[in-house]
């Protein structure tokens, strides 16, 4: 296979450190030489010097050229540097990659990046996992007047066919959506890219982005996994499991940033991190009594729980077969057994 393709991650200066350590560690997992591009946005001469001597293998380009002047939603959090995943097509580092994968920052990368790049995009540019919180919840839909039973993707990690988005112009209809509807894109990028590619991706295998929310219901063991609530890092590592803790302590201490790992403040916190997996289940066995019968969100949300394994497997299924992400997700991922 040809092998025009590439890594990408993306961040501004106070996520850049953990953008760098994660690449730093896809590199070590890749089977073969894998090109890297980080994408930053705003991070002093300094911070990149240090980067590259951390990690000589990674290219950086600077996003501040496409961001400057324009008008996306952002606040305290997240910066707009969450819409750099929206200019792929216009970085001048990717021009000579076909296909890239991305990754969020936020992420310990446990497998082969190749095993993901070499994978077949047949009838669709973009590779993405379902988002677990609309799974139950579709109110997107009418918020972002997508097609009817439009299925939603966390944009966390990405499988992306450059080429043919170029051609197509989808990344262009995600900033012009993004610009443009601000007050709709409550999800920022996400919906932009959602509105964009709606319909059109493959199904990604949840390993890939396994994210925090059900983190504990997983079954097997993730290939990428994806810190979508607390971060190992964090004084707070509620929900991260402790062989990750482990790593980014250890990842941390020999990068040129030791300083950024928060161990825990204190009793509080341990006993809050102790004992956190058993209030999930408790409030998740309360929750399911008082709504599972009902056809709401969380009637729903409690039906996806209870059924959890049983949608990984489906969706194992899907993306083994390469399989387009289908209308109405819902009504087969959570119809009762």
């Amino acid at each position: 296979m040809d092998r025009n393709a590439a890594l990408v991650l993306a961040a501004d200066s106070g996520y850049f450190p953990f953008a760098c350590i994660a690449a730093k560690q896809a590199i070590a997992r890749a089977s073969a030489p894998l090109p890297v591009v980080l994408i930053q946005d705003g991070v002093p001469d300094q911070e990149l010097a240090r980067a590259r001597a951390y990690c000589p293998e990674l290219v950086f380009a600077d996003a501040a050229p496409l961001l400057d002047g324009r008008q996306f939603k952002t606040g305290t959090w997240p910066s707009r540097a969450t819409y750099i995943r929206l200019f792929l097509d216009l970085i001048p580092e990717l021009e000579p990659y076909g296909r890239v994968l991305y990754i969020d920052s936020d992420v310990s990368v446990v497998a082969d990046p190749w095993r993901l790049l070499d994978a077949p995009l047949r009838e669709a540019p973009v590779m993405a996992a379902y988002d677990w919180r609309h799974l139950p919840d579709f109110s997107y839909r009418q918020r972002l007047s997508l097609p009817s039973g439009a299925p939603y993707f966390n944009a966390g990690v990405l499988l992306l066919d450059l080429a043919a988005i170029r051609a197509g112009g989808q990344l262009k209809s995600a900033r012009i959506f993004a610009a443009g509807h601000r007050d709709l894109c409550l999800d920022h990028d996400q919906d932009a890219l959602n509105v964009a590619f709606a319909g059109k991706w493959h199904v990604l295998d949840w390993r890939w982005n396994a994210v925090s929310l059900y983190g504990d219901m997983l079954g097997k063991p993730p290939f990428i996994r994806h810190f979508t609530g607390k971060k190992p890092w964090f004084p707070d590592k509620r929900g991260v499991e402790p062989q990750f803790i482990a790593s980014w302590r250890d990842a941390i201490a020999a990068s040129p940033w030791p300083h950024l790992f928060g161990e825990p403040g204190g009793l509080r916190d341990r006993f809050k991190y102790s004992y956190y997996p058993l209030g999930q289940s408790i409030e998740r066995k309360v929750k399911s009594m008082l709504f599972s019968t009902t056809d709401t969100v969380r009637g729903r949300r409690s039906l996806l729980q209870r059924r959890f394994a049983s949608v990984l497997d489906a969706i194992e299924r899907s993306a083994a077969e390469g399989r387009l992400a289908e209308a109405y997700p819902e009504n087969t991922l959570l119809k009762p057994a």
